[in-house]
């Protein structure tokens, strides 16, 4: 018989490298089938039923408080192996890797009971597993390792009517992992916030507060819906700052830049949705910028990236500590260099203002589209045109766009959706002069990356548009 391995390289399911170290490395099936997408999960569940001669079944049909009690009656010793239903003197077993059919027929010697065997898709397994999984401990650490494994940035816990959708947000994007019935989401949201150090009582209001996982900080986010509470869990995990010349920057834009930089003092301003890198383009510039002379200063909510060249504060409005008030405590710090988070009111902005004409360098970040909307912005912030005249000195936007994946442009072991990791397109503006920095907006960053094959134009729409 052709070995597995063999069959689903030759579906173009697996490429040679995971071919070599599966059998370098004695892979077990389950570890072959994790370090592949999710998305043909189904397809080699399909081959192993083909190669093995074995019944495969796309859906499999069950009763959740059937299943726990018969887990309960029939304890299998084999991790692989789930007892799915009982038919009279007939059992019937499900599994994803063919070589259970085995254990599936010594079980039935043991309980002296007729056998049925089933091949399923990973993914099923994997739900039936974690429906049978009693300890929410166990299930919250699933979670957690799968989404450090997948480069997951957020894992979203979602209620709806019939069960709990968890979904990974993999380079930009949310993706289905697994669904969980409501009564295992009730001891998993109760798990989470004991902790994250919340109030287990509460159920009606949001609550936001940070757990620990193996030397990693999980920024939790919790809000009530109409059926039951949404958990947002953040995994920052630990980053490696990319230096100014690695974000994606043209030339042109990367030497203003880093003359800009040089300025004693002024507002540089980092524009762009949630998500789109701004914390990473600051933490950069402070890359570029941190020397032994000098003392830099952070304020932001939360603490995104921890680095002990900086002097990090985090506000908390619960106490009254806001930017505002921040600001104002750091400048009888001696500060040379300030990165403000966010400049969110009308107050954060004219002390950012007020701080960067006594002297300073401020770098912030803005809620807009576009680099120009941010004059317009401050304005109605209550800024004077004069102060943004004489005191701004370049705003940066930009966007994130997902790299097409260097093996393959339509799926394959590597990547997600034919796409892995992400670059960033960039535009300057630059003050007082008001000119975008070599001429080159947003789209012309789209446009040089698809020309380079570093993306697609599909991607370009969906992020910045169909003008790219």
């Amino acid at each position: 018989m052709k070995h597995y391995l063999d069959a689903l390289e030759e579906a173009g399911l697996i490429d040679s490298a995971l071919y070599q170290r599966a059998i370098e490395a004695s892979l077990e099936l389950k570890e072959v089938i994790e370090s592949t997408p999710q998305s043909i999960w189904p397809t080699i569940g399909q081959i192993l039923s083909k190669l093995h001669k074995l019944p495969f079944s796309k859906q499999i049909n069950y009763e959740t408080d059937e299943l726990k009690k018969l887990s309960t009656l029939y304890r299998t010793r084999d991790e692989y192996l789930i007892v799915i239903n009982r038919a009279g003197d007939k059992l019937h077993l499900v599994s994803y890797d063919p070589k259970a059919v085995q254990a599936c027929q010594e079980f039935g010697f043991i309980h002296q009971l007729d056998t049925q065997f089933t091949l399923i898709c990973y993914s099923d397994f994997k739900r039936i597993k974690a429906e049978l999984s009693t300890n929410d401990e166990d299930l919250l650490e699933q979670i957690l390792r799968e989404g450090k494994s997948s480069r997951a940035s957020d894992v979203h816990i979602q209620p709806r009517k019939e069960q709990t959708d968890i979904r990974f947000r993999i380079d930009g994007l949310l993706h289905p992992w697994r669904s969980i019935p409501h009564p295992f989401t009730t001891t998993l949201v109760s798990r989470i916030k004991v902790l994250a150090d919340l109030d287990i009582t509460q159920h009606r209001h949001p609550q936001d507060g940070r757990l620990h996982w193996h030397n990693q900080d999980i920024r939790v986010s919790i809000l009530p819906t109409i059926w039951g509470e949404k958990v947002v869990l953040r995994m920052q995990a630990e980053q490696q700052v990319p230096s100014l010349d690695k974000l994606g920057l043209m030339d042109v834009q990367f030497d203003h830049l880093k003359r800009t930089l040089l300025s004693p003092h002024g507002l540089l301003l980092v524009t762009g949705p949630t998500g789109s890198g701004k914390s990473l383009t600051l933490y950069s510039c402070l890359k570029q910028l941190q020397t032994p002379s000098l003392s830099i200063c952070t304020v932001e909510d939360p603490v995104e990236i921890q680095d002990t060249n900086y002097n990090q504060v985090q506000i908390d409005p619960n106490i009254n500590y806001g930017f505002a008030e921040a600001l104002r405590s750091l400048l009888r710090q001696d500060p040379d260099i300030i990165m403000l988070g966010e400049i969110r009111d009308s107050e954060s902005a004219q002390i950012a203002v007020h701080v960067a004409q006594t002297g300073h360098l401020v770098l912030s970040t803005l809620h807009t589209n576009s680099a120009r909307e941010s004059i317009p912005r401050l304005l109605s912030l209550g800024v004077s045109e004069l102060d943004v005249r004489t005191t701004l000195k370049l705003v940066i936007a930009q966007r994130l766009v997902r790299r097409a994946c260097l093996s393959c442009v339509s799926g394959c072991p590597h990547c997600n959706d034919g796409y892995k990791g992400r670059v960033g397109l960039f535009e300057l503006y630059s003050l007082p002069n008001q000119e975008m920095v070599g001429g080159l907006t947003l789209h012309d960053a789209g446009k040089h990356w698809q020309a380079s094959g570093v993306t697609t134009k599909n991607e370009l729409d969906r992020v910045i548009g169909h003008e790219a």
